[in-house]
């Protein structure tokens, strides 16, 4: 009697099982992947725009000037203003402001920052007026500000 000789079906099954193995290990390296993706964490992209729209020079300038409150501060003002002004110059040379899009997560969020108080008396500041209307606009907005 002869001894079957399993050599052909032994090679296929090792062969099947091979394949059969990457097929797991590639399942499993999509799921690891995907939840890897949706783990990421998006608030960071909207924090990058957040954080673009309050290095505005406008905003900057607003935010210091709100934060002024006893009468040294207010009179040195400024110089602090021109102190705030040239370090926004130097810093913007070397990067470079992108645009935010209307479709990103944050959108609601910088448009809020932007119709903020800081960011109107900076932009007030900023704007190509004359300077009495400056100072009357600036202290109808501190009044407004202090009354809430």
């Amino acid at each position: 009697m002869r001894t079957p000789v399993f050599s052909d079906e032994l090679k296929e099954l090792r062969q099947n099982l091979f394949y059969q193995s990457l097929l797991d290990y590639s399942e499993n390296m999509s799921c690891i992947i995907e939840r890897m993706l949706s783990s990421i964490d998006k608030t960071k992209i909207k924090i990058d725009y957040v954080e673009q729209v309050k290095n505005h020079l406008s905003f900057q300038l607003g935010q210091h000037i709100l934060r002024k409150k006893n009468f040294l501060a207010k009179i040195i003002l400024p110089f602090t203003l021109f102190l705030i002004y040239i370090k926004y110059k130097l810093k913007k040379n070397k990067q470079r402001n992108s645009y935010i899009p209307q479709d990103s997560l944050d959108y609601i969020d910088v448009l809020k920052i932007k119709n903020s108080k800081e960011y109107q008396l900076g932009g007030i500041i900023i704007g190509k007026m004359s300077l009495y209307l400056k100072i009357k606009k600036i202290i109808r907005m501190l009044k407004e500000y202090e009354k809430r």
